[in-house]
């Protein structure tokens, strides 16, 4: 029950209809600025499979590259996931700390 859904400032995302939706479904939507990818852990999550990725080749077939993200994906221990996560207090103390600039994040 404590947990807010994170998304990205995409339009489709923001629309009056999707956030209508979600608000129906009693989803919580944690709203975060503009330009924030320090606090979305998903860009790490990304960085990490694409780093598991490194040197691979691929057809170009989707249903190859697909299987090939689902097991970098995988490959990851999921102390770095966990970590990731329960970076987010931190994340937030030093956006607000670097006034919405740049962090190590």
């Amino acid at each position: 029950q404590d947990w807010y859904f994170m998304q990205d400032g995409a339009r489709i995302h923001t629309a009056k209809l999707t956030m209508q939706l979600l608000k129906e479904e009693g989803v919580r939507v944690w709203a975060h600025p503009a330009r924030s990818p320090d606090l979305n852990p998903i860009e790490h999550m990304w960085h990490l499979v694409k780093c598991e990725m490194r040197g691979l080749t691929f057809e170009l077939r989707v249903g190859e590259l697909k299987q090939g993200v689902e097991e970098a994906w995988g490959a990851i221990p999921q102390e770095k996931v966990q970590g990731l996560v329960t970076s987010m207090g931190r994340r937030c103390r030093a956006v607000i700390q670097a006034k919405g600039g740049l962090t190590r994040y």
